[in-house]
């Protein structure tokens, strides 16, 4: 079995879950919480363009097989809090 680490953190990747699946777990999460499908278009357009990158991690994702994890659960989650508080600011300076 291989070894994967994270390409942000640089710390192992104990749950292998690629990026793909976590952004269907954002949009459920979205849908769950009705978010303004404009905000949750660019939103998730946001997330994708800060963590959709090739990598060369050998680790499948337990999800979908797919062999692109490369970004553990905390930077997942950081990043994607990261860019709701970014549009968030946006939101209120336009209101």
């Amino acid at each position: 079995m291989f070894e994967s680490h994270c390409t942000i953190c640089l710390e192992s990747i104990t749950d292998p879950v690629c990026t793909y699946c976590y952004i269907k777990q954002v949009r459920m999460w979205f849908n769950d919480l009705k978010i303004d499908p404009i905000f949750k278009k660019f939103a998730i357009n946001k997330i994708k363009n800060k963590l959709l990158f090739e990598g060369v991690s050998e680790i499948d994702c337990i999800l979908c097989g797919s062999e692109n994890v490369d970004v553990c659960f905390y930077c997942f989650g950081f990043m994607t809090v990261q860019v709701l508080r970014e549009q968030q600011c946006c939101m209120n300076a336009t209101i």
